[in-house]
């Protein structure tokens, strides 16, 4: 676990799921100065604990709704070519993450597309671009998926507050280019200032506020949160499921969506039935937390397929 004093993680627990949160507000919740706050997010920011402010976009509202999360297993690995695949993922306009993991899936991307044939345009391009370097590829399509604050923070045993949805639903909504301009800034920086915006897009810092409220109310920004390097041991598991009955299967989502360690969770459909993201202080109470899931529900779960989490080259919602 990294070394954070009881400051810094009250800090990092009022921003987890409120990237844009005033620094007066996090001061207040912290019991700290305005100036302290200031200083403790910008050390943060430096030692590469906090990677990304990310603002969570309605992609259906832009014209993407079909979500894709894809798993890759290589083969002929090379530095160079595995970096030329990496470089073309983080330069394509459907994908919003692409991660290197540890484990049975080495790379983790998830896209969005306008329809099936638009993913498939996007599997035949890479599979005749990288087909040397793809020996496999898994995908689901979430059908919910939910941002959790992370409780273990603050001590928390049982997780108590709301989820912060990260999938939209609903039809394309027509967008100017002033809220165009807001959304490509906020998608790189959701801590950005709305006077910094307002300069950028030679707008006054009035209107771009209420661009902004109007973004968020009709649902095209549907929250902001704040990305952090694993504080501890992080890792991902994906459930296949067998002879599962819709009461288990609650019983299995309840358990993880309460769980204060698990900080990503998704009801998926394709290869896998569920997917969830954890982190926990250290190996040991990930083989306990791994062992107390198999005794709970060893009669509903088929697989379960670990992979530890690795570094994230591209996290943007904007497509």
């Amino acid at each position: 676990m990294k070394k954070l004093d009881k400051i810094d993680k009250k800090i990092l627990y009022y921003i987890d799921l409120n990237a844009r949160a005033p620094l007066s507000e996090v001061a207040r919740y912290a019991r700290i100065s305005k100036p302290v706050a200031a200083y403790r997010l910008k050390k943060m920011e430096n030692e590469g604990i906090i990677t990304h402010y990310v603002t969570v976009v309605n992609t259906s509202a832009l014209g993407k709704p079909l979500y894709l999360n894809l798993f890759f297993v290589l083969q002929n690995v090379t530095d160079k070519r595995l970096n030329e695949f990496v470089d073309y993922l983080n330069a394509h306009n459907s994908v919003g993450y692409v991660a290197l993991m540890d484990g049975e899936y080495e790379l983790d991307v998830f896209l969005g597309a306008r329809d099936i044939y638009e993913f498939r345009g996007f599997l035949d391009e890479i599979r005749g671009t990288f087909g040397d370097l793809i020996s496999e590829i898994v995908y689901v399509t979430p059908i919910r998926a939910v941002f959790l604050r992370k409780s273990y923070l603050i001590g928390k045993k049982v997780r108590d507050e709301e989820p912060l949805e990260a999938l939209g639903k609903g039809s394309t909504l027509k967008l100017d280019d002033i809220d165009q301009g807001i959304l490509s800034v906020l998608a790189k920086n959701a801590r950005t200032k709305t006077t910094v915006i307002a300069t950028r897009l030679k707008e006054s810092p009035l209107l771009i506020a209420r661009r902004i409220k109007s973004l968020e109310k009709r649902g095209v920004i549907m929250g902001y949160r704040t990305a952090l390097t694993t504080l501890g041991t992080g890792f991902n598991l994906l459930f296949a499921l067998k002879n599962v009955t819709p009461k288990r299967y609650r019983e299995l989502i309840s358990y993880l969506g309460s769980n204060p360690y698990c900080i990503f969770l998704a009801e998926t459909l394709g290869s896998y039935d569920v997917s969830a993201s954890l982190e926990v202080e250290n190996s040991e109470q990930y083989y306990e937390l791994r062992m107390d899931i198999r005794n709970r529900f060893s009669d509903i779960i088929k697989r379960m397929v670990p992979f530890a989490f690795g570094k994230i080259t591209k996290y943007v919602y904007l497509p």
